[in-house]
């Protein structure tokens, strides 16, 4: 229940990325990051570092703040 109410950052990105109708590997391309990395992030395997959350987020068109919320209070490096 309390995923439910406070989704992580995978499932927030997951979710983006499926309403937006956007595969991992469109993301991949549109950032330049590893398909295995965005696949891990997207599966809980690996948290995204700072860099890697605003690219993610600006090839999303959202805020890092969207998906990653620890990026507003200092989160991530």
């Amino acid at each position: 229940m309390t995923q439910r109410n406070n989704p992580t950052p995978n499932v927030k990105l997951a979710t983006t990325m499926k309403r937006q109708g956007v595969t991992g590997a469109d993301l991949a391309r549109q950032t330049g990051l590893a398909v295995t990395t965005v696949s891990d992030i997207l599966n809980g395997k690996r948290t995204a570092q700072r860099v890697t959350s605003y690219l993610l987020a600006q090839a999303l068109h959202c805020s890092p703040q969207d998906i990653f919320p620890e990026e507003g209070s200092g989160g991530a490096v």
